[in-house]
């Protein structure tokens, strides 16, 4: 990973969704390596080693100071309003791979808190975050971490446990935000959207429940699987999907426990 990333000097957009040896290590060196003048997205979605400690380490300041090219970065100049602004961003995203991040997700990363996300502070350039199914999020970290993002403008909050605290916060401080996504948030109640939409942000939210039957098909010699509805969470990706029904199948014929279909 190290050769890989201190390589790709130009790299933009690091998808590492759903691997399952993402860890520490991984965060810090894409932190130690990565060019912040270049790497604008980051997805972690559903990495499962993804905890606290990564996230420190994902931001984590490298021994040596990263030089600018001569010319600054064109998204930063049509975000910042003076020249302290500019400068101010310019060196923090001197002194680490990720600090200059518009895009992170964080999606299914369960063993992420309120503590964690803090480190994502310095990554101050953020426009869109996903911590959709992030269940130990709460209304403290949640705000704590906006409070320090003015350009956030996409943020997801769906099936984290925020209430409506959070949602009076974030209108108030973060100024040019969009869209919100709430799908799944069980704390909050069927009115709190009205808070976002009168801000004039689309918001999306909900249950969040994927009902179905498990029915072999008629040429099968498999029983008939459940006579109930099942449920699953309808924001999971097709991979959590799919191991969900590889663990209902296999009850029935150990020889599926692989996934072998």
């Amino acid at each position: 990973m190290t050769g890989l990333i201190s390589k790709s000097s130009q790299l933009q957009i690091l998808s590492l969704k759903y691997c399952p040896n993402v860890n520490e290590q991984t965060c810090e060196v894409i932190s130690l390596n990565a060019n912040s003048f270049f790497l604008r997205e980051i997805y972690l979605d559903g990495c499962e080693k993804i905890n606290d400690e990564a996230l420190l380490k994902l931001t984590k300041p490298r021994a040596y100071i990263l030089q600018p090219s001569k010319d600054v970065p064109k998204f930063l100049l049509k975000m910042c309003s003076d020249a302290d602004s500019t400068r101010r961003i310019l060196t923090s995203m001197m002194q680490s791979g990720t600090r200059g991040l518009k895009t992170i997700s964080l999606a299914e990363c369960r063993n992420i808190t309120d503590v964690g996300i803090q480190a994502l502070q310095k990554c101050v350039c953020l426009q869109k975050l996903c911590l959709l199914g992030c269940p130990n999020i709460k209304d403290e970290g949640a705000i704590s971490l906006c409070l320090q993002l003015p350009y956030l403008e996409d943020l997801d909050l769906g099936s984290t446990n925020i209430t409506n605290v959070t949602i009076n916060e974030i209108v108030n401080i973060c100024l040019n935000l969009r869209k919100v996504n709430l799908i799944g948030c069980k704390k909050l109640n069927s009115s709190d959207d009205l808070i976002l939409k009168r801000h004039k942000i689309n918001v999306e939210s909900g249950e969040d429940v994927f009902r179905f039957h498990l029915i072999p098909c008629y040429n099968s010699d498999l029983p008939r699987i459940t006579t109930s509805v099942l449920k699953t969470r309808s924001t999971l990706s097709l991979h959590k999907v799919y191991k969900y029904l590889v663990k209902k199948l296999s009850e029935i014929d150990p020889s599926l426990q692989n996934g072998i279909f």
